[in-house]
């Protein structure tokens, strides 16, 4: 870490996939004693998947893409993504921080060739997302999500916020009704990141955070 640090000519990136529904597949709730609790459900798992990529190192720099849920997190789609990092990164060798997830293993080797030397991948041990510091940008996107409208909207919405949102929250779902809408939330908030690099610091610093770990 600190021989990357010391050289302005690498950017290190913390990687990671998400989904982000319209509605939770886990539905937690209460009842009076002995009755049976009911809970209201659409059955619309509609929703996005995210890949995202956080500068770890010095520039807190956010980049992310969007998918259908119904299409799945293909390899095509890690594939274009890490080109997107690239081009965007043109002048920088790049390091890459992810998990074993099987599309990432499947690129690897060929995308290290492609790119010559520029480009690294650091896998993390099997089963250990807390190792990755793009999962508290991923807890921070759906917190947004989940509050977003309920914040614009007075103190009683507010109060629903306070309560309700963090629920939402955890399930990985929005406070949204509509694709478009979430999409619009997601667009709206990595501006929001990017103006905010302190922030963004503050959740994956990269020697702060192995500290931490």
């Amino acid at each position: 870490m600190d021989e990357l640090a010391q050289r302005e000519d690498v950017c290190l990136f913390a990687l990671d996939e998400t989904g982000i529904r319209l509605e939770s597949s886990s539905f937690y709730g209460w009842a009076p004693r002995g009755q049976r609790l009911h809970v209201e459900a659409n059955g619309d798992h509609k929703g996005v998947n995210v890949i995202g990529a956080t500068e770890i190192l010095r520039h807190y720099r956010a980049f992310y893409s969007m998918h259908p849920s119904g299409e799945g997190m293909k390899t095509q789609h890690v594939g274009q993504f890490i080109d997107k990092l690239m081009r965007m990164n043109n002048d920088k060798e790049v390091w890459v921080i992810w998990d074993n997830y099987r599309p990432h293993r499947s690129i690897a080797s060929d995308y290290e060739d492609k790119y010559r030397g520029r480009l690294h991948f650091v896998f993390l041990p099997p089963y250990s997302p807390e190792l990755n510091p793009q999962e508290n940008i991923w807890a921070w996107l759906k917190d947004y999500c989940a509050r977003t409208t309920y914040l614009e909207n007075g103190p009683r919405a507010t109060a629903f916020s306070s309560c309700v949102a963090p629920t939402l929250s955890a399930w990985g779902t929005s406070a949204c009704s509509t694709i478009k809408e979430l999409h619009q939330r997601i667009h709206k908030f990595h501006p929001y990141a990017y103006n905010t690099p302190s922030k963004v610091r503050r959740r994956v610093d990269a020697r702060a955070y192995a500290k931490v770990a």
